[in-house]
């Protein structure tokens, strides 16, 4: 198993993008987002997120989640208090 993984990615190194990959761009510029994970510009302007996955360790420490996972999530009462609401609503829709 490997413990560390290391890439270098300069300006000017080449990319494959596109659904098929067939699309050759170069990289113009290297920015950084909000959440502290490289951004790379493309030839044609384009810019594409390097990781599709969010590393922890880079995320700056003021950054605020617009809505924090546990606002996301519905509790089991939540979630049958909606599943009644709809069902009421269903029949309501029927009778009409």
């Amino acid at each position: 198993m490997i413990e560390k993984f290391t890439v270098e990615i300069n300006v000017g190194d080449g990319v494959e993008t596109g659904r098929s990959l067939i699309a050759n761009q170069t990289i113009q510029a290297i920015e950084i987002d909000k959440w502290g994970h490289p951004i790379i510009v493309l030839n044609s302007g384009r810019k594409k997120v390097l990781f599709n996955c969010r590393l922890k360790k880079l995320i700056p420490a003021d950054i605020k989640r617009v809505q924090e996972p546990a606002e996301i999530v519905m509790t089991k009462e939540e979630w049958e208090k909606a599943e009644q609401i709809i069902k009421e609503s269903r029949e309501k829709s029927k009778e009409e």
